[in-house]
Formats: C-alpha cells, sequence, structure tokens
C-alpha cells in the first residue's frame, strides 16, 4: 500500500461505475509513477553512497601511501647519518604533509629536567614561539609527555584551564602556570584545535609532537593512531641522530687527543735532540740554530729568532724560518 487517491465533489452525489473504473486507473497510474520515483531515488542514494565509499576508500589508499612513505623516508633517516638539526626540520616537514596541518612543533625534554624546550617549528607565529615555555604537566603538549599518551582537544575555547597543580584533570582539561594566561589567550587567538603525541624511546620519554589547527578539528581514531605511528618513528629518528651526534663529538675528542699525544712526542723527541746537541761537540751557533728551528716547527710559526745581549744591545744571533725583515 502506497497510499491513497481521493477526488472530491462540491455537492452530494454517487460515484457512477465508470468514474470509479477512471479512478481505479488513475489511482493504479499514480501508483506505478511513486513505486518508479523511488525506485530511482533508491537507485540515486545507493549510487550517491557507493561514490561515497569510493572516495573514502581513494582517501584511505592514499593516506596508507603517504603513511608507507612517510615511514619509509623516516626508516631511511634513522639509518642516515643526519645531525639533529636536519632531523628535526625533516620531522616537521613530514608531520606537516601527512597529519594535515601546516603548524606542527617539536619539542625535546632537557635532561636532567622537566622543561620541554622547542627545538623545530614549521608554520608557527613568531610571537608565539618567543613567549613558549612549556613544563611536564603543564599545557597540552607537556601533558602528552607527562602522561604518555595523545591529548587532543577539537575546539580549544571549550576547554577547562586550571593553574592549581592539586585540581585532578578531566578528559578535556588542561593545566597551565601562573604566568602562561597571556600565552593561552595568545594561542587561542592563533589556533583552535591542538593534538599532541610524546616521543618515547624504550619507555623512556625525550619529548613530543604538537600540530596545530586554526579552526576546529574533529580528530579520528585514524587521525590519533596515524599520530602515534609517525611520533614513534620520529623519536626513533632523533635518538638515531643524538647518538650520531655523541659519537662524531667522541671521535673529534679521539682526534684531538691522538693530535696532542703526537706534539707531545714529537716535542719530546726534540727536546732530546737538542739536548744531545748540547751536551755534543757542536759549536753553540750550530745548537742555537737547531734550538730556533725546532721551536718554530714545533709552534708552527713562520719564523724564530734568538737575540743576544751584547752590551746594552740586542743583537741577532740565529733566524729560523721565512725572513720578514718588518720584524727584524
Amino acid at each position: 500500500l502506497l497510499g491513497t487517491f481521493v477526488m472530491y465533489y462540491r455537492y452530494p452525489r454517487m460515484p457512477r461505475e465508470a468514474e470509479l473504473h477512471t479512478m481505479e486507473v488513475a489511482a493504479h497510474l499514480a501508483g506505478m509513477a511513486i513505486e518508479q520515483k523511488r525506485k530511482q531515488e533508491d537507485m540515486q542514494t545507493a549510487f550517491q553512497t557507493l561514490e561515497r565509499r569510493v572516495e573514502e576508500r581513494t582517501r584511505e589508499i592514499e593516506t596508507r601511501r603517504k603513511v608507507a612513505e612517510s615511514l619509509r623516508d623516516i626508516i631511511a633517516v634513522i639509518n642516515s647519518n643526519r645531525t639533529l638539526e636536519e632531523t628535526l626540520d625533516f620531522i616537521v616537514e613530514k608531520a606537516d604533509s601527512l597529519l594535515d596541518t601546516s603548524v606542527v612543533a617539536v619539542y625535546l625534554l632537557e635532561p636532567g629536567s622537566e622543561q620541554l624546550h622547542l627545538q623545530a617549528s614549521r608554520g608557527m607565529h613568531t610571537d608565539v614561539l618567543e613567549k613558549m615555555r612549556v613544563s611536564v604537566g603543564y599545557g597540552t603538549i607537556g601533558r602528552a609527555v607527562g602522561e604518555r599518551r595523545a591529548v587532543f582537544f577539537s575546539d580549544i575555547d571549550q576547554i577547562k584551564v586550571f593553574s592549581n597543580p592539586e585540581v585532578s584533570l578531566g578528559k578535556h582539561d588542561v593545566r597551565i602556570r601562573d604566568d602562561q594566561w597571556d600565552l593561552l589567550e595568545l594561542f587561542k587567538s592563533r589556533y583552535k584545535a591542538i593534538l599532541a603525541v610524546p616521543l618515547i624511546v624504550k619507555d623512556n620519554a625525550m619529548g613530543g609532537l604538537a600540530m596545530y589547527y586554526p579552526t576546529p578539528h574533529y580528530f579520528s581514531d585514524e587521525d590519533i593512531n596515524l599520530a602515534i605511528t609517525f611520533a614513534d618513528q620520529a623519536a626513533l629518528a632523533i635518538e638515531n641522530a643524538r647518538l650520531y651526534e655523541v659519537e662524531q663529538q667522541r671521535q673529534l675528542e679521539l682526534q684531538d687527543l691522538y693530535a696532542d699525544a703526537r706534539r707531545r712526542a714529537e716535542e719530546m723527541q726534540t727536546l732530546n735532540t737538542v739536548q744531545q746537541a748540547i751536551t755534543s761537540r757542536l759549536d753553540p751557533d750550530s745548537v742555537l740554530q737547531m734550538i730556533a728551528d725546532a721551536a718554530r716547527r714545533l709552534t708552527n710559526t713562520t719564523m724564530s729568532t734568538v737575540f743576544l745581549v751584547d752590551g746594552d744591545d740586542l743583537v741577532l744571533s740565529v733566524l729560523s724560518g721565512k725572513v720578514d725583515k718588518s720584524l727584524i
């Protein structure tokens, strides 16, 4: 039953049999038209649903492709010899494209303290950068690092903010220091949504990754899991870069120690040669010349001289190296 077909008369009367037949035919045709329209609407709805699913599937495939490429690139960075600065710049660049944000920042924990320092960023306003001071447990990024989990707010204007450290925070709350209220207002004027995830390596939190959005932004489970996966790989790349720089510094120190040892050995050998010359039968002028030559070589200078006292004057006795007449 689709409905009814009704005809009205201006005065009382009984419909004739022919009229009833006409009404039945009209009702039947109307029913067929309605049924056809419904089928068309169902087909259009099915087609739209199919199109939507194809679009969603296409986006999912594209997202997975980007994730695979980003993870592949990060693995390449992990196995490379990039410096920490180069690695951080790479991370914010990849996060920008992969996590659908134009503003991203990496904070690293200062060893032996609770302070998080902004080490690299992309798209962040200068006035915000100048005032950025973050501690573990405070702000969105500080809470993410302190609790070692993703913390996000789809609309910053809707969150509850506390400065009292004794207050227990709810899911949509954040704690700031007493001196950060101005920074909070500045943040709210620039950004409307934030997603922060910790950077963890071997169960140690080294910092956090934060994505900021200029308008309210809904974060799906896929968005959050993607950010966590990216942060895990980014943390490995950062740790590798740190270890590389430590190794490079150790190599430089070893090179300095080796060079210093060689220099000391050469000094000892030269002193021994000079001492032997002094005790030998060489004339004093030859010994002085040997000393001047050795001193010039050991100190890596252009010229060395020996002046002897002659009454009230100093008389040039020995000269070694390239002669600069302006100095004599």
